[in-house]
């Protein structure tokens, strides 16, 4: 099981188009969040100051294709991310929420929660905060709590009704996946860690991106995960976690 690794090799020979293609890759990976719709390279030119005409930028979508981090699925269409540039979008997403230093007071209040033995108030806050589908764990006790599959199902685009059916059959089956990863030696202990898709260990599905992290609470350990669709707002959702676990540090 291969946890989130990021290896972005362009096709390029110096620093600045390396960068300007980091920054196009990032702004189409933004436009679909926001959007939903494929990126065209009139809408980047359009929306963003890359210094750079529609053709080069297209261009530059191409060689991004190429190196799979973009796909389309016609010629005269526009592109969407791959799972590799959700991860690439993910890491950088994770090194901004790490920048932050200070709980914010609301994250103080959800970890009272946890600290005071209050796992299922506290998993449904994380959830109303986050606006994901949240699952919390109580390692000791083998307690399991989830809140929030509406914010789940509300937030994937329209699939086929299958694909709803598979992930709760998934959620269904959250209890012994959960106890089964904390079994893994190589499992990360000391901040989130991110899945993308059917690399998840948990929900395995094209559809959604897992986030986990295990907490150390007067000695006993809580997993929480969270699930929201590819398309998650993953800077809130690494806040949310980063947040909770200075919460839980400075309370400890």
């Amino acid at each position: 099981m291969a946890l989130l690794t990021l290896e972005c090799q362009f096709l390029y020979n110096s620093n600045m188009l390396v960068n300007r293609a980091r920054d196009i890759l990032l702004a189409t990976i933004e436009d679909y969040i926001h959007n939903g719709e494929p990126v065209s390279s009139k809408s980047l030119y359009e929306d963003y100051e890359f210094g750079i005409r529609p053709a080069s930028i297209r261009a530059e979508l191409n060689d991004l294709e190429i190196g799979g981090w973009l796909s389309q699925s016609h010629p005269s269409g526009g592109r969407i991310p791959t799972d590799k540039a959700f991860e690439f979008f993910a890491e950088t997403a994770k090194k901004d929420a790490l920048a932050k230093k200070n709980p914010t007071k609301k994250y103080l209040d959800i970890a009272e929660l946890v600290l005071g033995g209050e796992l299922k108030d506290f998993v449904s806050r994380f959830s109303d905060e986050a606006h994901l589908l949240s699952v919390g764990f109580a390692v000791d006790e083998n307690e399991t709590y989830k809140s929030g599959l509406d914010e789940l199902f509300y937030g994937i685009e329209t699939v086929p009704s299958n694909v709803f059916y598979e992930i709760a059959r998934d959620v269904e089956n959250l209890d012994n996946r959960i106890s089964q990863l904390l079994e893994e030696d190589n499992i990360m202990r000391n901040g989130p860690t991110v899945y993308i898709g059917k690399k998840s260990p948990l929900i395995q599905s094209d559809y959604v991106t897992t986030v986990f992290d295990i907490f150390n609470v007067d000695g006993e350990e809580v997993f929480l995960a969270a699930f929201g669709p590819k398309r998650m707002n993953y800077k809130k959702s690494f806040n949310a976690f980063l947040n909770l676990r200075r919460a839980l540090e400075n309370n400890t």
